[in-house]
This record gives structure tokens, C-alpha cells and sequence, in this order.
């Protein structure tokens, strides 16, 4: 059935679940799911995104959708009901989807596996904070 197909046909899965917003700063869900079904759900920003998209065009290893476009985000955008949020995931779950189709495995592409990795390992100084702009946190973790 056509269900078997998408299965076959895109071993790594990734979709953007959700966004929420913390201190003025918005934080995209990304759930990927690798080629083994293990799954783990990221949070990333959109600057994030636009460096991965910088560092996908350097590599030219995978073939790219436009990003969604950066309007600027004053609160005032934030708290309107147009859309622009709305808008802006769905623009970067669809460019996900591009990228996922792409690969077979998330080794495939360095970029992306870095991109998409769960980072434990983030080196601090004893008692300093992390940087919000480097606030990349794992939601939740599962293994099929």
C-alpha cells in the first residue's frame, strides 16, 4: 500500500511539531526520526535554520528550498494574529521535508547529522550559563 511506499521511500523523517516562545525568542520543535526509528524531538531557532541553510549551500551536498523569509520579530508580530508565525513553520517544516527526502541516513550528510544531533556534551566553565543563542535542548527522547 502507499503507506509501505513513504516508508521506504524516506527512512529519515523530520517534522516540525510545534513553536514556543521564551523571553521574546522562538523555538521550533523538531522531532527527526533516523534511519533505525529511534526518534528524539529538538528545539532550534530560527537562526539556527539559516545556518544550516548557509552551511548546506557551502557543502552543495544536498539540493535547497528557499527558507522561509526573516521578517523581523518585533512582539508586536508576535502577539498579531496574521499569521506570520503560522506561516513561518509551516515554510521550515516543508523545507525539513526537503532535506529528509534527500537522504537515506542521517551520516549521508554531515551538515545535516549535525545539525540534527542531540549534543550532551555542550562545554562549560564551572557556573556559566549557556548562551540563549546557543540554545539548541532536547524535548523528549524514544527509541521504537
Amino acid at each position: 500500500d502507499s503507506e509501505h511506499t513513504t516508508l521506504f521511500a524516506m527512512v529519515v523523517k523530520l517534522e516540525l511539531t510545534g513553536h514556543s516562545e521564551v523571553d521574546g525568542v522562538v523555538f521550533y520543535d523538531v522531532q527527526v526520526t533516523n534511519e533505525s526509528g529511534r526518534s528524539w524531538v529538538l528545539q532550534k531557532r530560527y537562526n539556527d535554520f539559516s545556518q544550516l541553510h548557509d552551511e548546506l549551500k557551502q557543502s552543495k551536498s544536498l539540493e535547497l528550498k528557499p527558507l522561509p523569509g526573516k521578517e523581523s520579530l518585533n512582539p508586536l508580530k508576535l502577539l498579531a494574529k496574521d499569521g506570520f508565525l503560522d506561516r513561518r513553520t509551516e515554510g521550515l517544516h516543508s523545507y525539513l521535508e526537503a532535506l529528509a527526502a534527500q537522504v537515506q541516513t542521517l551520516a549521508q550528510d554531515p551538515v545535516l547529522e549535525k545539525f540534527l544531533q542531540v549534543d550532551l556534551s555542550v562545554e562549560r566553565e564551572p557556573g556559566e550559563n549557556a548562551e540563549p543563542e546557543a540554545a539548541t535542548s532536547v524535548v523528549e527522547f524514544s527509541e521504537r
